[in-house]
């Protein structure tokens, strides 16, 4: 069955294309909040799994991935992000962060990844940054060690970010694959890590405990008011 709507009969193929996503016809009202909330969730699912799909394939030009990329930045910054979207929205991000024949790609990386950790904190939903299937983690500690400051740098405030509502997990990260690793500039950036750390969420308690790998950090709370005394 067509979806019609109002009094000029059929509705654009747009709608039509949620109908067959099972959108039903009580749903598609021009202009409601349920229809505008149904049209940008697939949006930006169309829109996260085509750029995953780009970031893949070699044969593309890193300017395109990149303006691509851009793309679903501005989205991130200014709208909701659907849980539908977030798993391929942060495999984007960590493509991005990885990749390794675009400055640019990489930069536009870090910059997505600071709007997605403030928008999924507002909607609560930050557990997937922390999903081993994504492997983010990992990859901003593998960056930890490299050769471009600007890369350090990036990955480091990024994992700060990332600390608060995860913060054994980002320690034993950054403990074990930079702290008490064999590069040079990872143990450096790993210890810089720490600094930034206490800088910026008042964590001073332990810390050399992490160090040496025996780390369970108290409350940030608790840690704040210790830095005040």
């Amino acid at each position: 069955m067509a979806i019609r709507c109002g009094v000029s009969g059929v509705v654009p193929p747009c709608l039509h294309a949620l109908q067959v996503r099972g959108v039903t016809t009580s749903d598609i009202v021009i202009n409601s909040p349920r229809f505008l909330s149904i049209a940008h969730d697939h949006a930006m699912d169309d829109l996260a799994t085509s750029l995953l799909s780009t970031l893949k394939r070699s044969s593309v030009s890193a300017d395109v991935k990149t303006a691509q990329f851009n793309n679903l930045k501005s989205q991130i910054k200014h709208q909701r992000v659907p849980e539908s979207a977030q798993s391929a929205i942060v495999e984007c991000v960590r493509l991005a962060i990885a990749a390794q024949t675009s400055t640019t790609l990489v930069q536009a990386g870090f910059s997505a990844l600071g709007h997605l950790v403030k928008r999924l904190t507002i909607q609560d939903q930050v557990g997937v940054l922390y999903a081993p299937r994504h492997g983010l983690l990992q990859t901003l500690v593998d960056r930890l060690g490299d050769a471009k400051e600007g890369y350090r740098t990036a990955a480091l405030q990024a994992l700060v970010d990332l600390w608060p509502a995860r913060q054994a997990e980002v320690e034993r990260f950054v403990r074990e694959g930079a702290i008490q690793g064999s590069h040079a500039r990872g143990k450096e950036a790993g210890m810089q890590w720490v600094t930034k750390v206490i800088q910026e969420h008042g964590w001073v308690r332990e810390c050399v405990m992490l160090i040496a790998g025996r780390c369970t950090p108290s409350k940030t709370s608790n840690s704040s008011r210790s830095l005040r005394r």
